[in-house]
């Protein structure tokens, strides 16, 4: 998450919220994963400006004053008090002395008059930003080649972070993690190349394959890694000697049956050119749906695949029906059909219904997690009571809503990707409800934010029913909007009584996007303790909150 020992009390503090915002409260696990630490990060900061934000309006003329003498009453006071104890690096206690006074001198060196809780939110915002541009190179495939001028901007830019923000607010750390920041991230990526080797998330998620082979060791702590990795290296040589033994057979069944097809046409070569032509598209129906082989060394077929097949050949070199529903045909002709039925297997008798027939499997994979609903139904979602309107149906018409979609994720590093976009009303016990990017009427010069509330199929692909969000000022300081990140409340239009719904195609969907709430708006306005607005809690609650669209976060492209 941040770099171990540092700012131990802080995320002590931050623990329950921490917590909860980066994993789901009902879900049970012994320790962060090393990716949720990552995420936290990016998202850390907005919470610190919520729980140390400031109480009340102030401005930063004089803000000060009275802290000076709180700070020297307090030393007094604790002048012969005990000190206290702190996590350090590798569990030691680092032991703050009980006259312990804060440097003001150097803090207003560095920060002039600047109010304590921006310069907090400030070092916890340009931690996130310094570990995106490592991070950034960590969560990609191909990382591009890094230039010298690139590593020794890092470098400098490491230094800064613990010259003007470390020092300055939290004093003198003797960390050797911290020096590393200070003087040796240039030293790294000189010796190592560059810093994707210090993801090890790729070589840890190979364990997944290994580790159900531990059944079948001895369970002998000095014996049962050898035994671990001999099963494992030997099933997967195993396994890759059946692939390739699987593709010489089908290599071999596709050559048996050319060469069937071959005889089949030579066969008929006596016959007019027009049933010679019947007999290649008896073939041709033989290789599109792909015959079994029979005890006699033909295709095993039942009596309707291959009256099917003969009628599909019959109708080929233009057979007039016969009056038992057959085909009419002479001797010549009818031996090309026979042939035809012999090569035919028991799938769809032609080009065409195998195609379709393939559509349709694909189509009923596609929907095993996309419910009917009804036009009413789906109104009574949270924010949805005008989705009829938007999507011009009657209330009692029915659509399929998926609770997720696929689409190709565009980055500005011209990276695409597969991303998932979810809308599902229960997801573990809770919603979840994506922020997206997307181009409205598709065009590619605009981009817009919103959050979806359902995903709807239809014939021409997925669309998304989202809430449009617009962009609003950022308070003054605000140590977010300096780097980038922009502030956002939901839309409503003039003389509108909710939020504005829009109907988006899944192609028109940029990629994923991470909107935070404002928590220190949050806190000023109805305490440090006030939950989030509910989805269906009163809607002014609902729209006097701001969000930060967090561009620090970096994306995992891989």
């Amino acid at each position: 998450m941040l770099l171990p020992g540092l700012f131990p009390t802080s995320l002590f503090l931050l623990s329950c919220l921490f917590n909860s915002y980066i994993v789901r409260a009902n879900e049970k696990q012994a320790v962060f994963t090393g990716k949720q630490q990552r995420d936290g990060v990016a998202i850390l900061p907005f919470i610190v400006a919520g729980l140390f934000g400031q109480d009340g309006d102030q401005d930063a003329d004089g803000a000060f004053a009275a802290e000076h003498e709180a700070e020297r009453a307090a030393a007094v006071a604790s002048a012969d008090a005990a000190g206290y104890d702190a996590d350090a690096d590798d569990d030691a206690a680092a032991k703050v002395g009980k006259n312990f006074v804060f440097n003001w001198q150097a803090y207003h060196d560095v920060w002039g008059d600047t109010p304590m809780h921006v310069a907090v939110t400030s070092m916890f915002a340009e931690y996130a930003v310094l570990y995106a541009r490592i991070a950034g190179r960590t969560t990609s495939a191909v990382p591009p080649a890094m230039t010298m001028a690139e590593g020794l901007a890092m470098d400098e830019h490491a230094k800064m972070f613990v010259t003007k923000f470390v020092t300055p607010i939290l004093g003198h750390i003797a960390s050797v993690k911290l020096h590393k920041l200070l003087c040796h991230v240039a030293d790294a990526i000189q010796w190592h190349g560059n810093v994707q080797n210090g993801n090890t998330a790729e070589n840890e998620s190979e364990h997944k394959a290994d580790k159900p082979f531990y059944a079948r060791t001895n369970k002998e702590a000095s014996a049962f890694t050898r035994q671990l990795v001999r099963h494992a290296h030997g099933a997967r040589t195993i396994l890759a000697r059946h692939a390739e033994e699987d593709r010489a057979a089908a290599a071999s069944w596709r050559a048996t049956l050319a060469e069937r097809a071959t005889a089949a046409a030579m066969a008929a070569g006596d016959a007019p050119a027009a049933h010679g032509g019947a007999a290649a598209a008896a073939a041709a129906v033989a290789g599109a749906v792909g015959g079994e082989p029979a005890p006699h060394g033909g295709v095993a077929v039942d009596a309707a695949t291959g009256g099917a097949a003969a009628a599909a050949v019959a109708g080929a070199v233009g057979g007039a029906p016969a009056p038992h529903g057959g085909v009419a045909a002479d001797a010549a002709t009818a031996g090309a059909a026979a042939a035809a039925a012999g090569l035919a297997c028991g799938a769809a008798p032609t080009v065409a219904s195998a195609a379709q027939a393939e559509r349709n499997r694909k189509q009923n994979k596609r929907v095993y997690n996309a419910a009917r609903v009804s036009l009413r139904d789906l109104a009574s979602r949270p924010d949805l009571a005008n989705v009829g309107a938007l999507l011009n149906m009657a209330a009692d018409h029915h659509v399929r809503v998926p609770t997720r979609t696929p689409i190709e994720a565009r980055f500005d590093c011209e990276t695409r990707e597969r991303q998932l976009l979810r809308a599902a009303d229960d997801y573990l016990g809770a919603p979840w409800y994506d922020a997206v990017l997307y181009h409205p009427c598709a065009d590619e010069s605009r981009l817009c934010i919103g959050e979806l509330r359902a995903i709807v199929r239809g014939s021409k692909g997925d669309a998304v029913v989202l809430v449009a969000m617009q962009v609003v000022p950022a308070e003054p300081l605000c140590p977010f909007a300096a780097r980038g990140c922009v502030r956002l409340k939901w839309h409503v239009a003039d003389n509108a009584s909710d939020v504005t719904l829009r109907l988006v195609p899944a192609d028109h969907v940029r990629r994923l996007a991470l909107v935070v709430p404002d928590f220190a708006d949050l806190a000023h306005r109805r305490g440090v303790d006030a939950d989030l607005p509910a989805m269906d809690g009163p809607l002014q609650d609902r729209l006097d909150m701001r969000f930060f669209l967090n561009v620090v976060f970096p994306w995992d492209v891989k």
